[in-house]
């Protein structure tokens, strides 16, 4: 996953720190996320494959190479764009108008993680079972749960992976809730 990462910014010739400033990250956190094999925070996997417009599937999923990531961009007519940089921050902000900012920048976060709790709220609702019972199900511990639906932090990744094997749905449609 790191990898692939970097190879979307380098196909793209885009610098780690226009990369981070989408992020809001400094550059030195991004470029851990390239170079080791750093974990990268679920809500940082998901920008990332926003602002490249993929599905965040060909990040995780091992059977996508690069050249799959290459064919993405192409089709979405990335590799020859004149201004990357426009493509990309509307890729992410779904507007032609607004800047990136911290305050755009959380927003963006924030529709994720709503989508993933409301996901989370119809798994539990149609499964008929307690918080309790459906925290087991899914292997994660009921203060973890809580804390995830009540907004104190966001998914991790092992854990929305998990619940989309369990449901079988992509990570994706969870994400887009």
């Amino acid at each position: 996953m790191n990898q692939k990462i970097k190879f979307l910014r380098e196909t793209l010739g885009l610098t780690e720190k226009e990369i981070s400033s989408f992020l809001n990250i400094s550059s030195y956190k991004y470029v851990s996320f390239e170079k080791t094999a750093t974990d990268i925070p679920c809500d940082i996997l998901i920008l990332i494959s926003r602002i490249y417009g993929i599905s965040i599937e060909f990040l995780l999923d091992s059977k996508f190479t690069e050249q799959d990531l290459l064919s993405e961009l192409e089709r979405q007519g990335l590799i020859d764009e004149n201004n990357v940089l426009d493509r990309l921050r509307q890729n992410i902000l779904q507007n032609n108008d607004t800047k990136i900012t911290y305050r755009s920048i959380r927003k963006v976060k924030t529709s994720f993680q709503e989508n993933i709790i409301n996901s989370i709220n119809k798994f539990i609702r149609d499964s008929g079972k307690s918080l309790f019972d459906f925290a087991k199900y899914i292997d994660i511990d009921n203060q973890s749960l809580d804390s995830i639906l009540s907004k104190k932090r966001f998914i991790e990744l092992d854990e929305l992976i998990g619940i989309s094997e369990k449901f079988k749905i992509s990570v994706n449609d969870i994400i887009n809730g």
